[in-house]
């Protein structure tokens, strides 16, 4: 038997897979493919697939699959359970499934079996968490992982392998019941936290998201497809930063609370930037029925933030205001006329790129923008001129990025590398003969400087820094600095 057999018949003995999904076919059939390809470990391990009453032909692609496959398993839901509860499924089925370890994945991701027998090492050393992916770890040589690291990978819900004997009837009630707060699959590595358990990371991930690597879907909500006409206060009023801040009470360990809490937060590495914070939560904090978890909140906070905090609601709360009534005011005056603006998009030379939308909304949103990026090709040669002979790494490829690579000659720009969250699992290597990496891959290039071509220009320089990124970093949309 050769080596890749043992491997191949250990993890078929001893791993259990649930696939969770719900009307993207596409994906899901990448997905399939990947984990059944002959050259793939688990293309004969048990896969329980969990349709969520998906009605775009995913159920009928599954079905085609099963009938090929006799390691698949097909459970379609009669009614769309929402998201999060059809991951806690997957857990339920796995830690039951009578195999030693389980392991949910969604059907939008990615994957690269090269470091697999690392996870079979692990997996024969009875290790309780095996964490697969670097959604955001930095894996250079010099990391420092800590296990507040860890959690904060393990929100994404393929990043663990878990042993099926951590699950026990408290961690089931407690998943279904932060079914609401979105992070029910949290409650298994905290237990294991509080218990002593093992984790190990290993070093090269074979699991990246995958959806933002094609053709984006503009719905990522756990919520997707489900009427939501009635609905319980608390789950009417929950959000990312609500639900994260409830489910990691579970933690045992409180000043571990604060820090994985302040991480995730603070520190933008999955909820956004302070500007989304407040905006997506500023105006629950004060009624009576979400009061509860404004103590909670304030309570993962240190002193000098919980008075930001203050200051940043107050603030938020006039800004929001008048946005929306200069949104309002503006939309009022847009003009709905396809062809009107058709005729402005030419007349203007404006790149087709920029035409997102027919919608007066999307239109004026790419006028404002071309606005607020450059007049002409001077202002690439001034970066050019600044920047002569520094090595530099573009950091964003969004609709500023896209503009540059088709319409200006960047080759004055000394840029080594283009980096990019969009880039973590992505198959494309190269844009235009510029070598795409992910920001945890960052401090392997040879570079002088980082450039930034987003907006959010304030609370990435922060979280690269706070990363421990020492070289100059500047912004390249005009007005920041």
């Amino acid at each position: 038997m050769s080596f890749f057999e043992e491997d191949e018949k250990f993890l078929q003995e001893n791993l259990f897979i649930s696939l969770v999904t719900y009307n993207r076919k596409d994906y899901l059939k990448r997905t399939l493919d990947k984990l059944l390809e002959d050259s793939s470990p688990l293309r004969n391990v048990d896969i329980t697939i969990l349709d969520n009453a998906s009605d775009d032909g995913s159920s009928e692609l599954i079905d085609e699959y099963c009938l090929k496959y006799s390691n698949l398993v097909h459970i379609k839901h009669k009614i769309n359970i929402g998201g999060n509860a059809n991951i806690t499924r997957g857990f339920e089925l796995g830690a039951t499934s009578g195999k030693k370890y389980f392991w949910v994945l969604c059907d939008d991701d990615k994957y690269d079996f090269e470091n697999i027998s690392e996870v079979i090492l692990n997996m024969k050393k009875e290790k309780d968490v095996i964490v697969t992916c670097d959604y955001c770890i930095d894996y250079t040589p010099d990391s420092n992982i800590e296990i507040s690291d860890l959690l904060l990978q393990l929100t994404f819900v393929p990043a663990g392998i878990y042993k099926s004997t951590l699950m026990d009837e408290n961690i089931f009630t407690n998943m279904y019941h932060s079914i609401y707060a979105m992070f029910p699959h949290l409650c298994i590595p905290i237990h294991a936290y509080n218990t002593k358990k093992d984790f190990t990371l290993i070093s090269k991930p074979i699991v990246f998201q995958g959806l933002h690597c094609e053709n984006p879907c503009k719905n990522f909500s756990y919520t997707r497809g489900l009427d939501k006409r009635e609905i319980t206060k608390f789950h009417k009023n929950v959000s990312w930063t609500l639900g994260f801040a409830n489910v990691i009470t579970l933690l045992n360990d409180k000043a571990l609370q604060k820090k994985v809490f302040q991480r995730a937060v603070i520190n933008d590495d999955i909820y956004g930037n302070w500007k989304n914070f407040y905006f997506c939560t500023y105006q629950k904090y004060f009624s009576k029925e979400t009061f509860s978890y404004l103590i909670d909140i304030l309570g993962f906070l240190p002193l000098n933030k919980i008075l930001k905090f203050f200051l940043k609601s107050v603030y938020w709360k006039l800004t929001f205001r008048k946005m929306r009534l200069e949104t309002a005011r503006k939309e009022n005056k847009i003009i709905q006329d396809k062809q009107f603006w058709l005729e402005y998009f030419e007349k203007n030379n404006i790149p087709a790129v920029l035409v997102d939308s027919v919608s007066g909304k999307g239109i004026q949103e790419s006028i404002k923008k071309i606005e607020q990026i450059y007049d002409n090709e001077k202002f690439i040669d001034n970066l050019a001129k600044k920047f002569m002979g520094k090595k530099v790494l573009l950091y964003g490829y969004g609709l500023v990025t896209r503009i540059l690579l088709e319409n200006y000659d960047l080759s004055k720009l000394n840029i080594v590398a283009i980096s990019d969250r969009k880039f973590l699992g992505c198959d494309i290597k190269q844009v235009q003969n510029f070598e795409l990496v992910s920001p945890n891959k960052i401090k392997l290039c040879d570079y002088d400087l980082i450039l930034i071509s987003l907006k959010q220009f304030d609370n990435i320089k922060k979280s690269l820094r706070h990363k421990g990124f020492k070289k100059p970093i500047y912004g390249i949309i005009k007005g920041v600095k």
